[in-house]
């Protein structure tokens, strides 16, 4: 049986939070490390900015947004936007892929601490970058996922202010090593970025370009016995040769010395010296498997004059497979990264038990953490649950869900969902702390719905200083990352017709009502508080109706956030709903499209904007003929209004104008989309021709019992 021992990742990321971590000091090693997470500034150029002084101590960025390492600008809490590029070189959507991410940090070191050497060391940076301290280059590196470091030793500024900065290109056309064309062209500093202070006589950095790594190797591993042979690099940067000797220990999972070597070595200036260690065979090793994961430990000592001058600590593990590998496949313990959270859509779910499709009533909201440190890299995942009557899961159709939060943090995700929940999921979203110590509160919203609220306690942030002081960024100033320049098109504001509440509405029930006792109460209840609203219109009916369920569903009980959310949704269809009235579309028509709105807008919550909805119906033509497909509840329609019994549009337009059977094929196609397009109850389908065949058919089908619109011939015709 042929057998191997591989080392093991030593980095593991646990839970929803990267704050920032203190520094950690080995007493028995002159090494100090802190990790540089917190107090970044950052900003993204989509053009190259590469002469424009960024990287200079002097440069203001006091209104650059400040930020927590990892971090990527090709996330949602970035660009705003859900669109991403398909194509590795993002030639499809250029803006965020092509440009440059500029990051700055402010440090200083104590002065107890000058004379030491000093290391900034990355972990991730994808996927090509550059780098400066204090105006001075250092270098750059290619590649993702590999770890690198720079000396600043002779940049560095004791006792004053230093300026890190790093200019990263996500862009794999500036990637010259073997990660080109990957399909990741997400740019950033995706996980820890420290600062090291070592003595003069250490051990480089493990996966250190050019100075070479320790290496663990096992000439010899079965059941009964394991053989280790270590080779550890040390560097001497001293201006006088130096008598040293590494001790180096193999230490069982709890902690118990299973071997040590001493090596000695005198070590000339300036030399990278290789100790070369092998152990005697450890009897009965231990082995890890995917069920038993063991794993030693090693550590490594350089000491000289009975000072540790360095240390370094790693893991260590045996595996044995066989020669077969498809009967034991070798497997590593992945190293899971820090990474930056990149909620570019909101499809983040996990699977939870079915249910049997009941009404949904109810949203649990719930916190992966409920107290979290006041730093810009503490993030929490919060899940939202649709739940029915009964507590069981439910699935949430044509329903829009709206994110609220208050307090020092914002959302990482989208606010607004408005797509299909199947029963069987659960939907996430994250928070990110401002920095600043309070309550947050978050909700969920959604018409008819009983909300969800969680809230989370920011509490202080106790730096360490003894050794690197980093300055507090306050968020006073700040703007927000460069982005795509977009014209909106949104109102300033909307007209309130019924006025928000600041308290909680109670009803003392002696009886428990019905749906239509409770839509009485509401009614009443609006109407003497909003004394203009028209109650006749079919936006009341529709806001009265979807405050009933509300009521039923919280047993007569409506918090404030639920009463808002509908009651905004009311006032934006208004809005739209009284210009419907002031077009010169058939009269019919158009109370079929305020009937669509009340519809979306107020029972479904989808947040439409009033003013591209105004500019869609400008868009649509007067005059044309109103058609209705019958179905069970049609009795009448008005005089000019035709019945038929055709559902696809195109037996439509043919019944209003039979000619329209004699158009072309293109003709008849412009027509029909052209026709879909002005009337939100049609909707575009596609199949497929015939079985065994991949050429699709597309219709377009009519909501049986609405009316539809066919415009004018003269819009239409060939």
């Amino acid at each position: 049986m042929k057998a191997v021992a591989l080392m093991l990742a030593a980095s593991f990321f646990l839970g929803s939070s990267f704050a920032q971590k203190n520094q950690a000091e080995n007493p028995k090693s002159q090494r100090i490390t802190k990790i540089l997470n917190s107090q970044w500034t950052f900003n993204y150029f989509p053009a190259n900015d590469q002469d424009k002084g960024y990287e200079l101590s002097g440069f203001d960025d006091s209104r650059w947004p400040a930020i927590s390492i990892p971090h990527t600008w090709n996330s949602y809490e970035t660009t705003r936007s859900l669109l991403s590029s398909k194509n590795a070189d993002g030639s499809d959507n250029s803006y965020w892929k092509t440009g440059w991410g500029w990051y700055r940090k402010h440090f200083s070191v104590n002065r107890e601490f000058a004379g030491r050497k000093y290391f900034i060391e990355f972990t991730d940076v994808r996927n090509y970058c550059k780098v400066w301290l204090n105006g001075k280059y250092l270098g750059e590196h290619n590649g993702s996922y590999v770890s690198f470091e720079f000396d600043i030793t002779s940049k560095i500024k004791p006792l004053e202010d230093n300026v890190l900065v790093v200019a990263v290109s996500g862009n794999a056309k500036d990637v010259v090593t073997a990660t080109a064309g990957n399909a990741d062209v997400s740019g950033g500093i995706f996980n820890n970025v420290t600062i090291v202070l070592k003595d003069k006589l250490y051990i480089p950095m493990q996966g250190s370009a050019g100075e070479g790594a320790t290496i663990v190797t096992t000439p010899q591993v079965s059941e009964k016995e394991a053989t280790v042979r270590i080779q550890t690099c040390v560097k001497n940067d001293y201006s006088q040769k130096i008598s040293c000797y590494l001790l180096t220990t193999i230490t069982d999972d709890a902690g118990k010395i299973i071997q040590s070597l001493k090596s000695d070595a005198e070590i000339n200036p300036g030399q990278l010296f290789r100790f070369d260690q092998i152990y005697k065979p450890i009897r009965n090793p231990h082995v890890w498997t995917n069920k038993d994961p063991y794993l030693y430990r090693i550590e490594s000592s350089v000491i000289k004059d009975k000072i540790v001058t360095d240390a370094y600590s790693r893991p260590l593990g045996f595996r044995l497979f066989k020669s077969d590998i498809k009967e034991n496949a070798l497997v590593v313990d992945t190293v899971k990264p820090l990474s930056p959270l990149n909620f570019l859509t909101n499809d983040n779910t996990e699977s939870v038990s079915t249910t049997n499709g009941e009404a949904p009533v109810k949203i649990l909201l719930t916190g992966h953490q409920n107290k979290i440190k006041a730093d810009r890299g503490s993030v929490v995942i919060i899940d939202a649950d649709i739940l029915d009557a009964k507590g069981n899961h439910t699935s949430l159709s044509n329903i829009t869900l709206k994110w609220n939060i208050s307090g020092p943090a914002t959302l990482v995700g989208p606010d607004i969902y408005d797509q299909n929940l199947p029963g069987n999921m659960t939907l996430s979203n994250a928070i990110r702390s401002t920095g600043e110590p309070g309550k947050i509160h978050i909700s969920v919203t959604a018409s008819g719905i009983v909300s969800g609220t969680c809230d989370i306690e920011a509490v202080e942030a106790i730096a360490d200083n003894s050794v690197i002081q980093e300055p507090i960024l306050n968020n006073m100033g700040r703007r927000g990352v460069n982005r795509e320049v977009v014209i909106s098109r949104r109102l300033s504001g909307v007209p309130v017709e019924i006025n928000p509440i600041q308290e909680e509405i109670s009803f003392d029930l002696q009886d428990k009502f019905d749906k239509q006792g409770y839509k009485k109460m509401i009614s009443d209840y609006v109407s003497k508080n909003n004394p203009t609203v028209d109650t006749t219109s079919v936006e009341f009916k529709s806001f009265s109706a979807i405050m009933a369920v509300q009521l039923t569903n919280s047993e007569g009980r409506i918090t404030a956030e639920d009463y808002n959310f509908s009651a905004g949704n009311y006032n934006n269809c208004r809005l739209i709903s009284h210009y419907i009235n002031s077009t010169k579309l058939p009269q019919f028509f158009k109370d079929g499209l305020r009937k669509y709105y009340s519809d979306a807008v107020i029972k479904k919550g989808n947040e439409k904007d009033a003013g591209d909805e105004m500019n869609w119906l400008n868009w649509i033509p007067s005059g044309g003929t109103v058609v209705v497909v019958q179905d069970d509840n049609t009795v009448q329609v008005p005089q000019g209004v035709i019945l038929t019994k055709y559902t696809d549009l195109k037996d439509i337009i043919s019944v209003v104008y039979p000619q329209f059977a004699n158009f072309s094929t293109e003709a008849q196609e412009r027509a029909l989309l052209f026709t879909g397009k002005v009337n939100p109850y049609v909707h575009k389908t596609s199949g497929i021709t015939k079985a065994g065949d991949n050429m699709k058919s597309i219709s377009y089908l009519a909501e049986k019992g609405q009316p539809i619109l066919v415009p004018l011939l003269k819009f239409i015709s060939e």
